[in-house]
């Protein structure tokens, strides 16, 4: 079962983290929130639900699903989240450092991944350079 297919309390767990993230920095801007309300869309969560997470974002505890597919959807969403404003700073790399081992991920692999972000802060990059540093951890 993918992300998408999965109760809609995972869901909104996904949405709430997401605005746990942004949060980090003490600012939401105006792309952080499109971006939010992207991710929201594409789990089949209207904005209304999304005001109704933010303002209850606490709620929400993240139950990392079984699924390593799924579980790395979810630190994609966070990592592109965090490159969104252009900006990463330390609380939200700590954030992501977090998360990525709560969702079961090696602490070194995260890193490597939020450096990769971090390099391309500024512009696009391949996704194949994301899946080399996956594959690298992968068994």
């Amino acid at each position: 079962m993918s992300i998408f297919e999965q109760p809609e309390r995972v869901r909104k767990e996904l949405i709430a983290l997401l605005f746990k993230m942004v949060r980090s920095d003490h600012t939401i801007d105006q792309k952080e929130w499109a971006y939010i309300l992207q991710v929201a869309e594409t789990l089949g969560l209207d904005e209304g639900q999304v005001h109704e997470i933010f303002s209850n974002k606490e709620i929400y505890v993240l139950h990392p699903p079984k699924s390593e597919r799924e579980r790395m959807t979810i630190l994609y969403y966070l990592l592109f989240l965090m490159k969104i404003d252009g900006h990463i700073d330390q609380r939200e790399k700590d954030l992501i450092r977090e998360y990525g081992f709560k969702l079961g991920f090696r602490t070194a692999m995260t890193d490597e991944m939020i450096v990769l972000i971090q390099d391309h802060a500024q512009k696009k990059f391949d996704p194949e350079l994301m899946l080399d540093k996956i594959r690298k951890y992968s068994n």
